[in-house]
């Protein structure tokens, strides 16, 4: 006897009549499969790490502090080229800081 059958022990490992198991990296289609998988696995790594990246530059973008003539003044005021009011009048003009308030006039009593 091949040792297949009722007797014990003789069922091969998928049943009576299950093929013989190889192993999953046996045969080139096997790899092809695998390295199917990973490009896969990869493009969609590579989707979220666009969309993401592609978020954050848009709202660096939008934001009203990146842009050049506000890091222009923020700079040119930290070197002390321009003074505190003339800082305060220009950042007001291009939105960067809130308009300072007017100076109240003396009371007349």
């Amino acid at each position: 006897m091949n040792g297949y059958g009722p007797m014990h022990g003789g069922a091969p490992p998928g049943g009576m009549w299950a093929p013989p198991q190889a192993p999953w990296w046996d045969g080139p289609e096997h790899l092809l499969a695998l390295v199917l998988l990973v490009v896969l696995i990869g493009v969609v790594v590579w989707a979220v790490l666009r969309t993401t990246i592609r978020r954050a530059q848009l709202a660096a973008a939008a934001s009203p502090t990146e842009d050049a003539a506000g890091l222009e003044l923020r700079l040119r005021y930290a070197r002390g080229d321009i003074s505190r009011e003339d800082y305060l009048a220009r950042g007001a003009d291009l939105g960067l800081v809130a308009r300072p308030m007017p100076e109240a006039p003396p009371s007349q009593e």
